[in-house]
């Protein structure tokens, strides 16, 4: 992910099918992933397994008992608390990172490249790449028309 000409390693994993997971994110300054980022990022992630694992089965205090952190707290450890510039940031960047993946899931699941899906919608191959790569602000009718072209549908749900 990019953010401010700055480069970031995002660790997250599938869950039930859905990319919903950010398990560590760090800014990159070399190609080689530092191990410390690597464990802690198995860590919270085998975390987040247990402590859905346990869910209605006990209560927060307890699982912190065990050594489970909670997602919302290892977040704002990193990128402050909600409501602050720097958590709403990475709450936006978060959202393209998603919708990018799951963007490319779905293209190549249609087993379609950029180039094909950019001239089946009438866009460039550049911005469906931004797109996927986290990079453009979609708009709302661009991204329906974008997932039509791709013969699938979307909803939102507001929470």
């Amino acid at each position: 992910m990019e953010e401010s000409g700055n480069i970031y390693r995002i660790f997250c994993c599938m869950d039930e099918g859905n990319l919903v997971i950010l398990f560590n994110g760090f800014q990159k300054k070399t190609q080689k992933t530092p191990p410390g980022e690597i464990k802690r990022a198995k860590r919270i992630m085998d975390e987040y397994f247990y402590c859905k694992k346990m869910k209605g089965k006990t209560n927060n205090e307890e699982l912190k008992a065990r050594g489970c952190t909670p997602i919302e707290d290892l977040i704002a450890e990193d990128f402050g608390a909600l409501g602050t510039t720097e958590r709403n940031e990475f709450e936006s960047g978060c959202e393209a990172f998603i919708i990018g993946e799951q963007l490319k899931a779905e293209r190549l699941k249609a087993g379609m490249t950029q180039e094909q899906l950019a001239a089946r919608i009438g866009t460039k191959k550049s911005y469906i790449s931004r797109i996927e790569n986290g990079h453009a602000d979609i708009q709302l009718s661009t991204l329906f028309k974008i997932f039509q072209g791709l013969g699938r549908k979307i909803s939102f749900t507001i929470m």
